[in-house]
């Protein structure tokens, strides 16, 4: 099953970074913030402004964006999670893949 973006939204997946674990075998979780930068597997077409006039959305499939943590809903399909945001969040398109 595929899945499309909705108007200004983005779908992204994140860059899980695994534990770390030093010679000794110990585990040290990777903690800190969630990620704020991930990869666009599905992008909307944009928004209408209030005016009338079609805004397209910034974002396409492959970007590499950072955007705003806690603008970002997390969503499970088909076993893989994924997080969406209104393209207004993005912060930055660092680049594509």
């Amino acid at each position: 099953m595929s899945f499309e973006a909705k108007n200004n939204f983005v779908f992204l997946t994140l860059d899980d970074k695994d534990d770390e674990v030093t010679g000794f075998g110990l585990v040290i979780p990777r903690g800190g913030p969630p990620p704020s930068q991930g990869k666009v597997v599905s992008a909307g077409p944009g928004k209408h402004h209030k005016s009338g006039k079609f805004i397209p959305n910034p974002c396409k499939v492959g970007d590499i964006v950072e955007f705003e943590k806690l603008q970002a809903k997390g969503v499970k399909i088909e076993g893989t999670e994924y997080v969406w945001v209104d393209a207004d969040y993005v912060l930055a398109i660092l680049g594509d893949e």
